[in-house]
């Protein structure tokens, strides 16, 4: 009878700090919502967001991780993003880490490499 008692608490536990992990993602995407034009999911545990036409990057907890200086950026990928900036027929392109650090120089290479982006990614 113990065993079941205590079998029955930690499941009890474990169900309740699941909801309330589950809860918090929800709330921080209702607040980043509010404060952005755009929020993608998250990947790699990162969100894109977007306000005034500029992109970055921020956590599941709504800290902003990478500024929002780009002007276009896709999601995380494996530890990296392709960010640009320029406009979109000049726009270059290079690769940026969780941190935000570049990892290769901005470059109009990166267009033959990036596909274009379908209206809603």
């Amino acid at each position: 009878m113990k065993c079941r008692f205590k079998c029955a608490a930690l499941f009890a536990l474990c169900a309740f700090s699941l909801s309330e992990a589950a809860a918090q993602p929800a709330d921080v995407l209702r607040r980043l919502n509010a404060k952005y034009d755009r929020v993608t999911q998250f990947d790699d545990g990162l969100a894109r967001v977007s306000k005034n036409s500029r992109h970055g990057y921020v956590d599941t907890l709504g800290k902003v991780v990478v500024p929002l200086v780009y002007d276009d950026a896709v999601r995380f990928h494996n530890g990296y993003a392709a960010v640009g900036k320029g406009g979109d027929e000049d726009r270059k392109w290079a690769l940026i880490d969780r941190s935000g650090r570049e990892i290769t120089p901005y470059a109009a290479i990166f267009r033959t490499v990036m596909p274009p982006r379908a209206s809603g990614n």
